[in-house]
């Protein structure tokens, strides 16, 4: 029984679509408290939850690790710890 391989896509695409991922991650984590410390209304919109599912769905693709996506991947898993730790403490 022959499983298809998995699918793959073009390290450009990737690198664009990892790098639109970290400005919103990014943006999410700069605004994620309000100026008196208590958590941001952006925290229960549905964009969190999406923009995890998009990574999910990008990190599904191989040959994915050029020099670029390396760097992005090291922010964007910055960026998802500090909004993990923020987002615990509200909780």
């Amino acid at each position: 029984m022959d499983s298809d391989p998995p699918p793959s896509l073009d390290i450009a695409i990737q690198e664009a679509f990892l790098d639109t991922i970290y400005t919103n991650l990014s943006f999410l984590e700069a605004h994620i408290t309000t100026d008196d410390g208590a958590p941001s209304e952006l925290l229960g919109k549905q964009e969190v939850p999406l923009l995890l599912r998009l990574l999910q769905f990008e990190l599904s693709f191989q040959n994915m690790w050029s020099l670029k996506t390396k760097e992005v991947m090291h922010k964007i898993s910055s960026s998802l710890f500090n909004l993990t730790l923020v987002s615990g403490s509200f909780r």
